[in-house]
């Protein structure tokens, strides 16, 4: 336990240099997210809290960039990993405002992955483990 204690705070000897693959994803969702907000600013709840809140994204995202490269160590890359997963939380509600504008395509993805499985896998997973 103690030397695993010692090895999260052990520096790295080759750092990440920029995003991980993972913050270029959300990097990516969010300017999409951004444009279709844009798009649909007239018609939105409140389109403001949503373009302020990536603008938070963005800045928390370098904030924790930032700290990796002061410190490049194993806990401040897991810090990294667990502040992009505490913000799925964030992210949910701001999906359901924009897919609320959006029509309902349930039917089409369902035909999709009848022809691409030939079964539908949310069945399957929810026959698998009921409740």
């Amino acid at each position: 336990m103690k030397q695993f204690i010692i090895d999260l705070f052990k520096l790295e000897k080759k750092p990440v240099k920029g995003l991980m693959a993972f913050e270029w994803v959300v990097m990516a969702y969010l300017v999409l997210t951004l444009i279709v907000t844009f798009i649909m600013y007239t018609s939105m709840d409140n389109p403001q809290a949503m373009i302020f809140g990536r603008l938070r994204i963005v800045a928390i995202t370098a904030a924790m960039w930032l700290v990796y490269r002061i410190a490049p160590c194993r806990l401040t890359r897991f810090a990294r990993v667990g502040t992009q997963m505490a913000l799925l939380a964030w992210w949910y509600p701001d999906t359901f405002e924009i897919n609320r504008h959006l029509p309902n395509l349930d039917h089409v993805f369902a035909t999709w992955e009848q022809d691409l499985f030939g079964c539908q896998p949310a069945l399957l997973f929810s026959k698998a483990l009921p409740g």
